[in-house]
């Protein structure tokens, strides 16, 4: 099996998306095909894109209890210096650590769903326009167009 490394940046980022080889028991392989209907591939893109989502709601929650029990929301709580008006009571300043673990995680989760978002979309176009190897001229344009500045290959014919 060919193996190369795709990498696409804007203006913003570099992103560098390399393949992980993962060895699970054949009995996964019947798991993709009859019950999720898909590839091992693609299967394991959409496990890993919900289990986010779902940490994400998580966390989401996590936020909107802790704004709704304050008042207010982690800016203002800061702000307003709560834990220290409080005198540091133990739920003030567990609240506040779950507070911004939850808005860490808000805004860590959503990066890499973007990461994973990109590559897919990169992946597709590759299998869509068959490109293998490095993009012509002309695939080059198509993808930049489309917000990917290719620097390297597609990785595999589809």
């Amino acid at each position: 099996m060919r193996r190369t490394f795709i990498t696409t940046h804007t203006k913003k980022e570099l992103v560098i998306l390399m393949p992980i080889a993962v060895n699970l028991p054949s009995k996964f392989k019947t798991v993709y095909t009859n019950i999720l209907k898909t590839t091992p591939r693609e299967g394991t893109i959409k496990l890993i894109t919900n289990e986010l989502k779902r940490q994400l709601l998580e966390y989401k929650l996590i936020e909107k209890k802790l704004d709704k029990k304050y008042g207010m929301s982690f800016e203002e709580f800061k702000r307003n210096e709560v834990v220290k008006r409080e005198n540091y009571s133990f739920e003030v300043e567990g609240d506040y650590c779950d507070w911004e673990l939850a808005i860490d995680g808000i805004t860590t989760i959503k990066k890499e769903i973007q990461n994973i978002e990109k590559y897919i979309s990169y992946w597709f176009w590759c299998r869509a326009n068959h490109a293998v190897g490095k993009p012509s001229k002309k695939q080059y344009n198509l993808m930049r167009g489309v917000g990917f500045e290719p620097t390297n290959s597609c990785e595999t014919r589809p």
